[in-house]
């Protein structure tokens, strides 16, 4: 239980230096952001999903808008909880490192663009959480809303491109971000401490998790659970 608290805290505090913007140089092995200047259309769409301690859970869809030659493009977020509230942010993305914030009166979102996937965490009042989103011009991802159950409890959300990639964020009694790939109906996944996988069914998905490498618990959702 101490080494999963451990690494979520670390995870957060390196998630955190985001919102002073750009903190040091990208390495050399880390992909550039996925927006040079110039080479982009009028604007970018992104749809994805968040989860907070709280019990927030919802979509999330940016727009971001090309602005040749500046450094900083205007970004703009609505989020649909689950339920139907609503709520609109405004931001920007800084183009030399792919930093991204987003901030109404509420909700404040940093988070880093690479390879047409947006990750990163939100603050509400005492509550946090996570938040991810792929790159929809094309093709729109789909969005399963979720739980996951066991030895924490919480939500669990996915967003799945067509070309396979997912992501997502669980929240609850442990909080973070979940990346992996489609295969067929077939997924195979990490979250922040562990791994998962899961099977595809029509609008639905579910799955098992582990936390570093022992049995964890099982997790759920649905597209129409995202209503």
């Amino acid at each position: 239980m101490k080494r999963c608290c451990l690494s979520l805290s670390l995870s957060f505090a390196c998630l955190a230096l985001v919102g002073l913007g750009c903190v040091g140089q990208v390495e050399s092995g880390d992909a550039p952001p996925s927006l040079p200047i110039g080479a982009e259309p009028a604007s970018t769409t992104w749809r994805g999903t968040l989860a907070g301690k709280s019990g927030e859970s919802g979509v999330v869809d940016v727009v971001i808008a090309s602005a040749t030659g500046q450094a900083k493009q205007t970004a703009h977020a609505h989020i649909r909880f689950i339920g139907g509230a609503e709520a609109a942010l405004t931001g920007a993305i800084d183009e030399k490192c792919g930093a991204l914030t987003l901030s109404n009166a509420d909700y404040a979102f940093h988070g880093t663009l690479s390879k047409n996937v947006m990750t990163g965490t939100f603050s509400v009042g005492k509550s946090m959480g996570a938040f991810s989103a792929i790159r929809a011009d094309g093709a729109e991802p789909v969005v399963y809303c979720g739980t996951y159950d066991g030895p924490f409890k919480g939500t669990w959300n996915l967003v799945i491109a067509e070309d396979g990639t997912v992501t997502g964020s669980n929240a609850g009694d442990a909080i973070g971000g979940v990346t992996g790939q489609r295969d067929g109906d077939a997924l195979v996944l990490q979250h922040d401490t562990g791994g998962a996988t899961g099977t595809i069914a029509g609008t639905s998905v579910e799955g098992t998790f582990d936390i570093g490498g022992s049995p964890g618990g099982t997790w759920a959702g649905s597209v129409e659970g995202c209503q």
